[in-house]
């Protein structure tokens, strides 16, 4: 009875351990999700950028002569540059922490299916302890 109860005791235990798995597949797959509609939005917002960008440049030009113009539009690809580099910078950032969010998530699994194995072992042990004993008694 013991062994019986020790048995069940660890499939239980085995269940809640896939059941922890699950999950933790489940906020991986989350994660990775919202980084790539982040990244997504980040890009979009960069295009948007550029093209402002280069239509400030096209008005100075227009105003002030092509010499003011043209200083000015480089100027505004300068910042559009350096907003680029710092949209990339995030998006990299962003990306990195995503990778690391998923590797832990990854860790995190594979500690669960290790767990799941451990405590599937052990119910074997269990079973096969209390079949001995029964043989046992039986003899």
């Amino acid at each position: 009875a013991a062994a019986a109860a020790a048995a069940d005791a660890l499939r239980l235990a085995s269940a809640e351990a896939a059941s922890r798995v699950a999950k933790v597949e489940e906020r991986a797959a989350a994660a990775a999700s919202e980084a790539a509609a982040e990244a997504a939005s980040l890009r979009a917002s960069l295009a948007a950028e550029r093209a402002a960008a280069e239509a400030l440049g096209v008005a100075l030009a227009e105003e002030e002569g092509m010499r003011r113009g043209a200083e000015e539009e480089a100027a505004a690809a300068g910042r559009a540059l350096q907003a680029e580099r710092s949209q990339r910078e995030e998006a990299d950032a962003l990306a990195a922490r995503s990778e690391v969010r998923r590797i832990e998530a990854h860790r995190e699994a594979s500690e669960a299916r290790g767990a799941a194995h451990a405590a599937e072992g052990r119910a074997i042990l269990a079973e096969a302890e209390a079949a001995e004993a029964r043989a046992a008694l039986a003899a």
